[in-house]
């Protein structure tokens, strides 16, 4: 197709070139630009479509997985309840069932770690009391024999407390050697 249709007619001082626009070539390029903007306008949707579809199956669910790792951060539930995904098996449902069993774990660790201090209080509060009771019993008794027994007693105590306060850093100590293990 040539856009233009044009004719050269001689002058005496020059020539005069007609043209004459041809209407199918403009009606062509009209219609390939219709063409364009129909193909670009459907590319538009099929990315929008696109970005909301890997909104849904991509980022909601990493957003959940996130807030509930904030939540169990901040420790304000005893429960936090991080969503596993099961349904899922790419990428996204391995890091959700991933962050459930670690927050399972440090829930677990920090039940074992407060029973561990409640027995540790419990170990060091009996022969403290004992001590207490021989300290207090020495300024009140005036016979040097039992003075003599009392201050057995408390040396005693403070033997067994030595003795605790050793076993307690062991265990504390094995323990972060099984935790790094």
């Amino acid at each position: 197709l040539t856009p233009v249709i044009s004719s050269a007619v001689p002058f005496d001082d020059g020539v005069l070139l007609a043209t004459d626009n041809d209407r199918t070539f403009t009606h062509a390029v009209r219609k390939e630009r219709a063409l364009i903007l129909g193909a670009m306008a459907l590319i538009i949707t099929i990315s929008i479509l696109l970005s909301m579809f890997l909104a849904r199956t991509i980022v909601r669910p990493l957003r959940r997985l996130a807030l509930a790792a904030h939540r169990v951060r901040l420790g304000r539930a005893r429960e936090v309840s991080v969503p596993r995904l099961p349904k899922r098996s790419d990428e996204i449902g391995l890091l959700a069932r991933a962050v459930s069993d670690m927050s399972q774990s440090l829930r677990q660790r920090i039940d074992n770690m407060e029973a561990f201090a409640a027995d540790v209080t419990h170990e060091l509060k009996n022969p403290l009391a004992s001590l207490r009771s021989a300290v207090d019993g020495i300024d009140r008794v005036d016979d040097p024999e039992l003075k003599r027994k009392l201050l057995a007693v408390a040396r005693d105590d403070v033997v067994r407390l030595d003795r605790l306060i050793n076993d307690i850093s062991e265990a504390a100590r094995t323990d972060a050697e099984l935790a790094r293990a």
